[in-house]
């Protein structure tokens, strides 16, 4: 009896498994074309007999697809609204792309498209989809949103949207080499515009396990790249400049944040309508109370703060070699290279950070209470609060090295000579054992996001 439920049993899983592969050998390549039909099959890139062509419309090609198809767009501008509902599956997952490196447009007409400041043109709630290689428009609501578990969305352009850019509120995502500039345009110069706050690219609305990579964001007018009401979310690689908020941390746990840059240009589109911070972490509704979160080897540069953080918003969260430096004086006092505002922390710890300014403005103001500091490179004294064992005091004595206007700062521009009182000065931590370039921090770390360059070894391959 045991052999043959045995038998029994790897015949079914057998039967699967062919069941499966049959089911791929069936998977379609659908074609999307401006001058394409939706009576025809779909099932062809340019014309051929009878109903054998590209479909006209994205809404089209989203109604006939089911799991391991895939939707090539030919080139072209697209003006209206799609919404994806299938879902594909680990094995096979819906596809959609453009054609042969062809470049596709995705356009709002001039803000009418797809309707209120809600909606969104393009929206996928089908698990299993990736979505690329796509420049989206004009939206009078949002640009792209994806609610779909494991989903991928790569290389997609969202800009001059009226709401914002790109989202994803599904679990077990990835938003990589995105780019987003000039969404949330119902905040434009804060004229009284129906709508709320907005963002260029965020993993927001209870999102769980997703990860936003290699992505950048500028000039929006909301925050640049953000996370809220989320669960271990994962930012990392990105480039942030010149938003409202560069990047902003709300309603979080569990939150990686690493390698991202942060910088303002003086004299920024922006700059003149609000207060800029680079790294913004807050919570707006507590839900959740942010805790449990990681910001490491980040590197801020600019705006009114590199670092704006409240006490209750920091609790049990490790804020360790990061470099934040020369924040702008614009806001007068206001103005501080890290400031942490009102609160209380259990946990938190603020260590290894090299927080450095040319002028007068403050290194650090202090509101908040519980936090742990110790083993940072303060430019000058810090407020008493801030002060903690083994800092060290004095100009960090960064190498400045290329270019720093809009789109062209590297993490280079960071890195400390060797002759920097931050050299060899950091403590040892379990959490990180590379800087922002993948260095091994070997056994006598720096502090600061980079280490020196007679100290590097060849980077890990990523």
């Amino acid at each position: 009896m045991e052999r043959r439920a045995w038998v029994r049993a790897a015949a079914a899983g057998l039967f699967l498994v062919v069941l499966c592969a049959a089911a791929q050998s069936r998977a379609r390549t659908f074609y999307v074309a401006t001058d394409g039909n939706d009576s025809h099959n779909g099932l062809a890139p340019v014309r051929e007999k009878g109903s054998r062509g590209p479909f006209r419309t994205l809404s089209r090609a989203a109604r006939a697809v089911r799991a391991g198809d895939t939707v090539l767009i030919r080139g072209g501008t697209y003006r209206a609204s799609s919404t994806w509902t299938a879902d594909g599956t680990e094995a096979g997952p819906i596809t959609v792309s453009n054609y042969e490196g062809e470049p596709v447009v995705i356009d709002g007409d001039g803000f009418k498209i797809p309707g209120g400041g809600n909606d969104v043109l393009l929206q996928v709630y089908g698990d299993w989809c990736a979505v690329s290689n796509l420049e989206v428009r004009h939206s009078s609501g949002y640009g792209v949103a994806v609610h779909g578990r494991h989903c991928r969305v790569d290389n997609v352009y969202a800009h001059d949207n009226w709401g914002s850019g790109v989202y994803i509120t599904g679990w077990h995502g990835l938003l990589v080499n995105c780019r987003a500039s000039r969404n949330s345009l119902l905040n434009e110069k804060f004229r009284p515009h129906e709508g709320t706050w907005g963002f260029g690219i965020s993993a927001c609305r209870y999102p769980q396990y997703t990860t936003i990579r290699g992505c950048t964001s500028w000039d929006n007018w909301g925050e640049g790249i953000s996370t809220f009401e989320s669960h271990h979310i994962t930012i990392e690689d990105c480039v942030s400049y010149n938003n409202q908020q560069n990047y902003y941390i709300s309603d979080t746990k569990y939150c990686l944040f690493q390698r991202n840059l942060s910088y303002f240009t003086p004299g920024n589109p922006i700059q003149a309508y609000v207060t800029q911070s680079g790294i913004l972490i807050g919570d707006e509704k507590r839900n959740p109370a942010s805790s449990d979160n990681v910001f490491i080897n980040n590197l801020a540069r600019g705006g009114e703060r590199n670092l704006a953080a409240g006490g209750n918003q920091l609790r049990d969260c490790l804020v360790a070699n990061n470099t934040f430096v020369d924040a702008s004086p614009t806001a007068g006092a206001e103005s501080s290279c890290v400031y942490f505002f009102g609160g209380r922390a259990t946990g938190a710890r603020f260590v290894n950070n090299i927080v450095g300014q040319q002028d007068a403005t403050a290194v650090s103001r202090l509101e908040a209470k519980g936090i742990s500091f110790r083993r940072n490179n303060w430019s000058r004294r810090p407020v008493r609060g801030c002060r903690g064992t083994g800092d060290v005091l004095g100009d960090p004595r960064l190498l400045k090295t290329g270019p720093a206007g809009p789109g062209a700062l590297t993490v280079e521009w960071f890195r400390i000579s060797p002759s920097s009182p931050a050299r060899d000065r950091a403590e040892r931590l379990s959490e990180i054992r590379e800087d922002a370039t993948g260095t091994p921090r070997g056994g006598k770390p720096d502090i600061g996001a980079l280490e020196a360059p007679d100290s590097r070894q060849p980077a890990r391959p990523r």
